[in-house]
Formats: C-alpha cells, structure tokens, sequence
C-alpha cells in the first residue's frame, strides 16, 4: 500500500433529505408528587444514517418551590452510507489520472456511534405558585460519554456540561 500523491479534500452529498419520527409521555403521580417524563425520537436520512434518541427525566416536588430531577438520555446512531475509516483510491495506469470515491469525510459525527448522557436538575419557584406571573431559577448539570466506532483519530469524548436559567411565565 502507498499513499496517493495528493491529499484529496472531504466531498459530501449536496442534498440530504431527513426524517424524524418523535414521541412523548409523561404521566403524573400525584400520591408521589412526581411526574415521569420520556422521549423517543426515530431519525432517517438519505445518506443512509439512522439514529435512535431517548431522554428521561423524573421530576419530583421537594415542595411547593423546589422540583428535582435525574435526568438520562441514550444516542445511538449508524453511519452515513459513504463513511470509511479510511479511504482508499487508485492512479489509472491509462493515464496517471487520480480515482477517488465520489463522497469522503472525515466528520467522526457522521461515523457509527453512541452517546449516553446522565445528569440532573432542580427548579426553584421564586414566586408563589398561585401567583399570576411565575418566576423561577433553574440549574441543570450533566456529563456525557459519547463512543466512536469507526473514527480515525477520536475514538471517544467525554463531556460535563451546565446551565444556569431565569425563567418567565405571564
């Protein structure tokens, strides 16, 4: 094996169709004060990549100004039709001209992989709850493992992230 003579540059799809399908249930436990929320989102598009998303969350009252909540989610994807580890091309014997394959990336998002997230949250009313305009602060942490089967350079990511939110409702 010998490397070509040249570094060709990453060649997408001009046109890429997608499809999602999603859902939700929540269903409320009143006797607990705790409301279980799940979600599933199914997506599709042309360049072959399929994916599957679901998020958790179960938010439980500590109160009447405190809500808490652990929260999870799980993303776990194919690769798009093209994606290659590594690509591998050819010089025509007929006249030194350089054969590639149409499409070629490098993008490890558009590889085959997995990502679980798992974290929490909590709410704090800074209003009453009977009252007409609702304030409340909102601070969130998470941190997330995400595994690239078929990336050259990173195969895995790791990630903590947060948010710090003032919330409005009138």
């Amino acid at each position: 094996l010998y490397r070509l003579p040249m570094r060709p540059t990453e060649q997408l799809p001009t046109e890429r169709d997608r499809y999602a399908l999603g859902f939700r249930l929540a269903k409320r436990f009143p006797s607990a004060g705790a409301t279980l929320r799940i979600e599933e989102r199914l997506y599709s598009d042309s360049w072959l990549l399929r994916a599957t998303t679901t998020d958790f969350r179960y938010m439980v009252d500590l109160g009447r100004m405190l809500r808490v909540w652990p929260h999870g989610r799980l993303h776990a994807q194919t690769g798009a039709g093209f994606h290659e580890l590594a690509y591998t091309g050819f010089i025509s014997p007929q006249n030194g001209q350089v054969i590639l394959p149409t499409y070629r990336t490098t993008d490890r998002e558009l590889s085959p992989m997995a990502s679980l997230t798992a974290g929490g949250g909590a709410r704090v009313a800074l209003t009453s709850p009977e009252s007409e305009n609702q304030i409340g602060i909102t601070l969130t942490g998470d941190a997330m493992y995400s595994q690239y089967f078929r990336s050259l350079f990173v195969r895995s990511r790791f990630a903590v992230y947060g948010a710090v939110a003032l919330d409005f409702e009138f």
